[in-house]
Protein backbone atom coordinates (compact mmCIF):
# COMPACT_ATOMS: atom_id res chain seq x y z
CA UNK A 1 0.00 0.00 0.00
CA UNK A 2 1.41 3.37 -0.69
CA UNK A 3 1.19 5.66 2.23
CA UNK A 4 3.27 8.97 0.72
CA UNK A 5 -0.16 10.24 -0.41
CA UNK A 6 -1.39 10.24 3.40
CA UNK A 7 1.76 11.19 4.94
CA UNK A 8 1.07 15.43 4.64
CA UNK A 9 -2.45 15.08 6.21
CA UNK A 10 -1.30 12.61 9.29
CA UNK A 11 1.15 15.71 10.02
CA UNK A 12 -1.44 18.36 9.64
CA UNK A 13 -3.69 16.77 11.34
CA UNK A 14 -0.90 16.08 14.17
CA UNK A 15 0.41 19.64 14.26
CA UNK A 16 -3.40 20.98 14.87
CA UNK A 17 -3.87 18.66 18.18
CA UNK A 18 -0.96 20.04 19.34
CA UNK A 19 -1.68 23.66 18.64
CA UNK A 20 -5.12 22.78 20.14
CA UNK A 21 -3.45 21.09 23.48
CA UNK A 22 -0.98 23.47 24.33
CA UNK A 23 -3.14 25.68 26.31
CA UNK A 24 -4.05 23.98 28.39
CA UNK A 25 -0.45 22.53 29.17
CA UNK A 26 0.74 26.20 28.95
CA UNK A 27 -2.14 26.59 32.15
CA UNK A 28 -1.39 23.81 33.78
CA UNK A 29 2.56 24.41 33.99
CA UNK A 30 1.86 28.31 34.71
CA UNK A 31 2.84 29.57 38.06
CA UNK A 32 0.25 29.89 40.81
CA UNK A 33 -0.83 33.93 41.02
CA UNK A 34 -1.60 35.60 44.36
CA UNK A 35 -3.64 34.27 46.83
CA UNK A 36 -6.69 35.55 48.08
CA UNK A 37 -6.71 36.85 51.75
CA UNK A 38 -7.95 34.04 54.38
CA UNK A 39 -10.85 35.72 55.69
CA UNK A 40 -10.34 37.04 59.69
CA UNK A 41 -12.38 34.80 62.23
CA UNK A 42 -14.39 36.51 64.24
CA UNK A 43 -11.86 36.06 67.42
CA UNK A 44 -9.48 38.27 64.95
CA UNK A 45 -12.02 41.04 64.09
CA UNK A 46 -11.27 44.20 65.91
CA UNK A 47 -14.25 44.88 68.93
CA UNK A 48 -16.08 47.77 67.74
CA UNK A 49 -16.17 50.65 70.47
CA UNK A 50 -19.66 51.97 71.50
CA UNK A 51 -19.93 55.78 70.51
CA UNK A 52 -20.20 57.95 73.98
CA UNK A 53 -23.90 58.99 74.29
CA UNK A 54 -24.57 62.84 73.58
CA UNK A 55 -25.41 64.56 76.72
CA UNK A 56 -28.52 66.92 76.11
CA UNK A 57 -27.14 70.31 77.55
CA UNK A 58 -29.34 72.21 80.58
CA UNK A 59 -31.97 74.46 80.43
CA UNK A 60 -33.44 77.10 82.76
CA UNK A 61 -36.09 74.55 83.11
CA UNK A 62 -33.93 71.51 84.10
CA UNK A 63 -33.74 72.80 87.82
CA UNK A 64 -37.14 72.03 88.22
CA UNK A 65 -37.65 68.91 90.36
CA UNK A 66 -36.05 67.30 93.75
CA UNK A 67 -32.82 66.39 94.35
CA UNK A 68 -30.78 64.07 96.78
CA UNK A 69 -27.75 65.15 98.01
CA UNK A 70 -24.47 63.21 97.24
CA UNK A 71 -22.49 62.95 100.29
CA UNK A 72 -19.83 61.54 98.75
CA UNK A 73 -19.09 63.86 96.43
CA UNK A 74 -19.89 66.72 98.73
CA UNK A 75 -17.54 68.90 100.50
CA UNK A 76 -17.89 69.20 104.01
CA UNK A 77 -18.86 72.57 105.37
CA UNK A 78 -17.47 72.77 108.30
CA UNK A 79 -13.99 71.63 107.44
CA UNK A 80 -13.63 73.81 104.69
CA UNK A 81 -14.58 76.70 106.79
CA UNK A 82 -11.99 75.58 109.75
CA UNK A 83 -9.35 75.77 106.51
CA UNK A 84 -10.09 78.94 105.31
CA UNK A 85 -10.07 80.71 108.64
CA UNK A 86 -6.99 78.93 110.22
CA UNK A 87 -4.89 79.54 106.54
CA UNK A 88 -6.00 83.47 107.03
CA UNK A 89 -4.83 83.53 110.67
CA UNK A 90 -1.68 81.94 109.94
CA UNK A 91 -1.28 84.71 106.98
CA UNK A 92 -1.52 87.29 109.56
CA UNK A 93 -5.64 88.40 108.70
CA UNK A 94 -6.88 87.43 112.44
CA UNK A 95 -9.62 90.29 111.86
CA UNK A 96 -10.95 91.89 114.65
CA UNK A 97 -10.75 88.84 117.13
CA UNK A 98 -6.95 88.36 116.61
CA UNK A 99 -7.61 84.70 114.95
CA UNK A 100 -9.84 81.80 115.26
CA UNK A 101 -10.93 81.21 118.41
CA UNK A 102 -11.07 77.02 117.36
CA UNK A 103 -14.54 74.66 116.98
CA UNK A 104 -15.96 72.44 119.64
CA UNK A 105 -13.56 69.77 118.67
CA UNK A 106 -15.60 67.05 117.53
CA UNK A 107 -16.23 66.03 113.75
CA UNK A 108 -18.88 68.33 111.74
CA UNK A 109 -22.76 66.47 112.26
CA UNK A 110 -23.59 65.68 108.81
CA UNK A 111 -26.67 65.07 107.22
CA UNK A 112 -28.32 61.38 106.74
CA UNK A 113 -26.97 60.50 110.09
CA UNK A 114 -23.27 60.18 108.73
CA UNK A 115 -20.35 62.10 109.85
CA UNK A 116 -17.19 63.67 108.27
CA UNK A 117 -13.77 65.12 109.62
CA UNK A 118 -13.30 69.05 110.67
CA UNK A 119 -13.48 70.82 113.58
CA UNK A 120 -16.83 70.57 114.47
CA UNK A 121 -18.86 73.59 114.15
CA UNK A 122 -17.43 77.13 113.33
CA UNK A 123 -17.11 79.30 116.63
CA UNK A 124 -14.77 81.63 114.97
CA UNK A 125 -15.12 84.98 112.90
CA UNK A 126 -18.04 83.44 110.69
CA UNK A 127 -20.61 82.98 113.38
CA UNK A 128 -23.59 84.68 111.58
CA UNK A 129 -26.84 82.50 111.35
CA UNK A 130 -26.77 82.93 107.08
CA UNK A 131 -23.02 81.47 106.72
CA UNK A 132 -23.76 78.76 109.63
CA UNK A 133 -26.92 77.34 108.11
CA UNK A 134 -24.96 76.84 104.72
CA UNK A 135 -22.65 74.68 106.26
CA UNK A 136 -24.71 71.71 106.40
CA UNK A 137 -26.32 70.68 103.51
CA UNK A 138 -30.08 69.71 103.08
CA UNK A 139 -30.69 65.96 102.36
CA UNK A 140 -32.91 67.45 99.65
CA UNK A 141 -33.71 70.36 96.86
CA UNK A 142 -36.76 71.05 95.54
CA UNK A 143 -37.57 73.30 92.92
CA UNK A 144 -40.49 74.98 91.51
CA UNK A 145 -40.83 77.83 88.86
CA UNK A 146 -42.89 80.74 88.12
CA UNK A 147 -42.26 83.55 85.82
CA UNK A 148 -39.71 85.62 87.22
CA UNK A 149 -39.24 83.27 90.41
CA UNK A 150 -37.55 80.01 91.54
CA UNK A 151 -39.00 78.30 94.47
CA UNK A 152 -36.89 75.96 96.61
CA UNK A 153 -38.21 73.97 99.42
CA UNK A 154 -35.16 71.80 101.14
CA UNK A 155 -35.96 68.88 103.79
CA UNK A 156 -36.28 71.01 106.46
CA UNK A 157 -38.91 72.72 105.07
CA UNK A 158 -37.28 75.66 104.77
CA UNK A 159 -38.23 77.80 101.80
CA UNK A 160 -36.34 80.22 99.48
CA UNK A 161 -37.76 82.27 97.27
CA UNK A 162 -35.62 83.12 94.28
CA UNK A 163 -36.60 86.26 92.07
CA UNK A 164 -35.05 87.30 88.86
CA UNK A 165 -37.30 89.91 87.61
CA UNK A 166 -36.08 92.66 89.54
CA UNK A 167 -38.37 93.08 92.06
CA UNK A 168 -38.62 94.63 95.59
CA UNK A 169 -36.52 91.92 97.98
CA UNK A 170 -39.06 91.72 101.52
CA UNK A 171 -37.38 91.15 104.64
CA UNK A 172 -37.50 87.79 106.43
CA UNK A 173 -39.14 88.00 109.38
CA UNK A 174 -37.98 84.24 110.14
CA UNK A 175 -35.73 81.43 109.78
CA UNK A 176 -38.16 79.16 107.53
CA UNK A 177 -38.73 81.72 104.39
CA UNK A 178 -36.48 83.95 102.75
CA UNK A 179 -36.54 85.92 99.68
CA UNK A 180 -32.97 86.55 97.56
CA UNK A 181 -32.61 88.79 94.40
CA UNK A 182 -31.38 86.43 91.92
CA UNK A 183 -30.01 86.03 88.07
CA UNK A 184 -29.81 83.45 85.16
CA UNK A 185 -26.26 82.92 84.19
CA UNK A 186 -27.51 81.16 80.91
CA UNK A 187 -29.17 77.90 82.70
CA UNK A 188 -27.48 78.60 86.23
CA UNK A 189 -29.10 80.28 88.92
CA UNK A 190 -27.43 82.32 90.85
CA UNK A 191 -28.22 84.95 93.49
CA UNK A 192 -26.28 87.15 96.47
CA UNK A 193 -26.40 87.36 100.09
CA UNK A 194 -25.76 90.65 102.08
CA UNK A 195 -23.86 89.20 105.45
CA UNK A 196 -22.16 92.38 105.96
CA UNK A 197 -20.53 95.51 104.73
CA UNK A 198 -18.64 94.48 101.95
CA UNK A 199 -19.38 90.88 102.90
CA UNK A 200 -21.96 88.58 100.81
CA UNK A 201 -22.73 84.82 100.25
CA UNK A 202 -23.28 83.66 96.43
CA UNK A 203 -24.83 81.09 96.18
CA UNK A 204 -25.08 78.82 92.52
CA UNK A 205 -26.98 76.40 90.79
CA UNK A 206 -25.62 74.76 88.32
CA UNK A 207 -27.61 71.24 86.47
CA UNK A 208 -24.50 69.45 84.29
CA UNK A 209 -25.08 68.12 80.80
CA UNK A 210 -27.94 65.54 80.85
CA UNK A 211 -29.79 66.70 83.76
CA UNK A 212 -29.32 64.59 86.30
CA UNK A 213 -26.30 65.88 88.42
CA UNK A 214 -27.13 69.44 90.30
CA UNK A 215 -23.84 71.11 91.60
CA UNK A 216 -24.47 73.93 94.66
CA UNK A 217 -21.91 75.92 94.87
CA UNK A 218 -21.18 78.34 97.96
CA UNK A 219 -18.55 81.55 98.07
CA UNK A 220 -18.16 82.84 101.05
CA UNK A 221 -16.91 86.35 101.78
CA UNK A 222 -14.83 86.13 105.81
CA UNK A 223 -14.02 89.13 107.40
CA UNK A 224 -9.89 88.44 106.79
CA UNK A 225 -10.81 89.32 103.26
CA UNK A 226 -10.81 85.93 101.30
CA UNK A 227 -13.03 83.75 100.65
CA UNK A 228 -13.70 80.04 100.38
CA UNK A 229 -15.65 78.18 98.17
CA UNK A 230 -17.69 75.30 99.09
CA UNK A 231 -20.00 72.44 96.83
CA UNK A 232 -22.39 70.31 97.59
CA UNK A 233 -23.37 67.67 94.74
CA UNK A 234 -27.05 66.52 93.92
CA UNK A 235 -28.79 63.23 91.95
CA UNK A 236 -32.16 63.48 90.26
CA UNK A 237 -34.83 61.84 92.09
CA UNK A 238 -36.38 60.45 88.23
CA UNK A 239 -40.02 60.01 90.27
CA UNK A 240 -40.28 63.86 91.20
CA UNK A 241 -38.86 64.90 87.97
CA UNK A 242 -41.51 67.50 87.19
Amino acid sequence: MNLKPLFPFAFIALLASVQLASPSLLRAQAPPGPLAPAQPKDDDRPATTEQPRELKPATKESLKGSWKLNLDDSDDGHKKMDDATTSSNRNGNNGPYGGNRGGLGGPSPFPGGGQRGGMGRNQGEDTTPQVQRLLDPADSLSFTQKPGEVDLIDSRSRKIAFYTDGRKIEKSKDNEYQELDARWQDADLVSDEKIATNRRITREFSIQPGGERLYETLRIDLRSGSRVNIRYAYDIIPDAKQ
